[in-house]
């Protein structure tokens, strides 16, 4: 399962089903996430908005792939060595953030971040 896995709106407030989406199980936690459901809930049916067109907006918005420090970071200790394989396959990748792609989804790039990669921190002139 990877995070491009849409969820219904009706099942935002449903712990099962957010524990299998790794960002939006975080962001629940928050203590404003059930007002914040509420209230994304009312605008879509006020402006009545059905399943089908909110995922089509959410989809055309919302990259499946951003370039994330643990991805940088690998590229470029690959690139270091003088082995720019992933610096190509990111460039073609960020090329097209929208569309999944089976060898990012192999990598693990829409998935949690390894945590490894946790406080890695990254410069403009890295």
């Amino acid at each position: 399962m990877t995070f491009y896995d849409k969820i219904d709106v009706k099942d935002l407030d449903n712990t099962t089903v957010l524990e299998t989406k790794w960002s939006l199980n975080k962001v629940r936690e928050a203590k404003s996430w059930g007002a914040w459901v509420d209230r994304y809930r009312a605008r879509l049916a006020k402006e009545n908005v059905s399943e089908e067109e909110r995922r089509a907006r959410m989809c055309a918005v919302n990259p499946v792939y951003v370039p994330r420090n643990w991805m940088l970071q690998d590229a470029i200790a690959d690139a270091e060595k003088n082995d720019f394989q992933k610096v190509r396959f990111l460039l073609e990748l960020f090329r097209k953030p929208f569309e999944v792609n089976e060898e990012a989804e192999k990598l693990g790039y829409s998935a949690q971040p390894p945590s490894w990669s946790y406080g890695l921190k990254l410069s403009c002139s890295s």
